[in-house]
């Protein structure tokens, strides 16, 4: 019983999955995106000391996603790059300072300096966001030695 309805839970989640990436890439399309943002979860295959470790690592699902979704953009022409996920959540997009709970609710962050309320997870997406452009903009200028 449990193989014959686990794999049908697994096949139903894998689904939702595929349907879940084609609506992100879908709208990378519509906007003009050439890059995906995501969470660098520090879980890379070239990183595993073992079959059976990377294989139960592989298997957890958020990381299974991003594969997923790696895939599908790749096939439609699009990069994926990955930043390192520290501290978004808890750090103001707009100056930088730590965020406080909301008294409005435990989703929302509230910053004391500059005022900005909203969702920790807009607020961590606006972070990666702005960590990936600021990781390009250091590669690409020139450093100089005195």
């Amino acid at each position: 019983m449990l193989a014959k309805y686990g794999g049908r839970e697994w096949r139903r989640i894998r689904e939702i999955y595929y349907k879940v990436a084609k609506e992100i890439i879908n709208k990378a399309k519509e906007i003009g995106a050439a890059v995906i943002v995501m969470e660098d979860l520090g879980i890379h295959k070239e990183d595993m000391g073992s079959e059976e470790l990377n294989g139960r690592i592989h298997r957890w699902s958020y990381r299974r996603f991003q594969d997923i979704l790696e895939y599908q953009a790749k096939l439609a022409g699009i990069n994926v790059k990955y930043v390192d996920p520290a501290y978004t959540s808890t750090t103001c997009p707009a100056c930088g300072n730590e965020l406080d709970l909301s008294p409005n609710g435990r989703r929302l962050r509230r910053c004391r300096r500059c005022g900005l309320e909203e969702d920790r997870d807009v607020i961590a997406v606006k972070n990666l966001t702005r960590r990936y452009y600021e990781k390009c903009a250091n590669a690409k200028t020139p450093k100089t030695s005195l």
